[in-house]
C-alpha cells in the first residue's frame, strides 16, 4: 500500500462542500491561498495569474473571478481559462450549460462549456439555474416553485409546485392548489 502525504488544507467555505468534484478538491492552504488538489494529494495546477476560484468543478468547469475586474469566467480541469472572465455573475455548470449575466445587464444568458451563447432568457427568475433533466427550479415573488427549460420558458408553472428536490436525477415534488404566479 502506498502512502500519501498529508495535505495542507481546510475546506474552502462557502465555495466548496469539501468533496472531490471531477477528481479535484477546492481547498484553502494554511497561508490562505485557494488551490485545487488532485486525488493523490498534490496541487493539480497553478491557477492563471490574477484569478481566484469561486466554486468546485461541475461539468469539468469551475467558476473563477478576475481579482482586478471582479468579473467571472470558468477554468477547465487543467487550470486553463476555458471561458474568459467577462461576466458579472455566473452559475455552476449542469448538463453542459451555465447561466451568466453581462455587466450592467439583468438579462440571463445560457452558455455552453466553451462560452458560446445557447439561449437568452426573456424573463429572469429567482433561481440558481442548476438544470437536471433539462429543467431548473425557479421561485416567483410569493415563494411558489416552478420549473423552466434551458430556453428560459416556464414549463411547470409555480401554481402547481410547493417543494421540490432531486434524487438520482428524478424531480420529487409536493403539489398544492391555487395559483401563486403573479
Amino acid at each position: 500500500m502506498s502512502k500519501v502525504a498529508a495535505i495542507d488544507f481546510s475546506p474552502a467555505v462557502p465555495e466548496s462542500d469539501g468533496a472531490f468534484h471531477d477528481g479535484l478538491l477546492l481547498a484553502v492552504k494554511s497561508d490562505g491561498e485557494k488551490v485545487f488538489y488532485n486525488s493523490q494529494g498534490k496541487e493539480a495546477f497553478t491557477l492563471p495569474e490574477g484569478v481566484e476560484p469561486l466554486s468546485d468543478f461541475y461539468g469539468q468547469r469551475a467558476l473563477v473571478k478576475d481579482v482586478k475586474t471582479n468579473l467571472v469566467g470558468y477554468i477547465n480541469t487543467k487550470g486553463a481559462l476555458a471561458v474568459p472572465c467577462l461576466y458579472e455573475t455566473g452559475a455552476t455548470y449542469s448538463e453542459g450549460i451555465a447561466s451568466v449575466s453581462l455587466p450592467g445587464s439583468e438579462e440571463k444568458l445560457v452558455i455552453d462549456r466553451f462560452g458560446r451563447v445557447v439561449s437568452k432568457f426573456k424573463k429572469v427568475y429567482s433561481s440558481d439555474y442548476i438544470f437536471n433533466g433539462g429543467l431548473a427550479l425557479v421561485y416567483n415573488q410569493d415563494g411558489g416553485i416552478g420549473f423552466i427549460d434551458t430556453s428560459g420558458t416556464l414549463v411547470v408553472p409555480s401554481s402547481t409546485i410547493m417543494g421540490a428536490y432531486t434524487v438520482k436525477d428524478w424531480w420529487l415534488c409536493g403539489m398544492t392548489r391555487g395559483n401563486t404566479d403573479t
